[in-house]
């Protein structure tokens, strides 16, 4: 490889490549409607809210309420203590 300057065609020719293997390639298109059906499971969703049944203030269901610390609408405990 002496006199042979790197990166010439002559050069490559005579480098050793390592090669893995074939790789993976599908063996036909997918269609725009197929590939819509594959991901018409990954839209977004709405977040839901209701209000708190203690301070009336919407947050997210069964969940505590970040505002007054209460938690369910039956009893409505305290779970957190929330600074004024």
């Amino acid at each position: 490889m002496e006199g042979v300057p790197r990166g010439s065609p002559a050069s490559l020719a005579l480098t050793p490549v390592e090669f893995p293997g074939p790789m993976a390639l599908p063996k036909v298109k997918l269609s725009k409607s197929k590939k819509g059906r594959r991901r018409s499971h990954l839209a977004l969703a709405l977040v839901q809210l209701q209000p708190c049944p203690n301070c009336k203030r919407p947050h997210r269901p069964h969940t505590v309420c970040p505002n007054c610390g209460h938690y369910g609408a039956g009893s409505g405990r305290e779970v957190i203590k929330v600074k004024e």
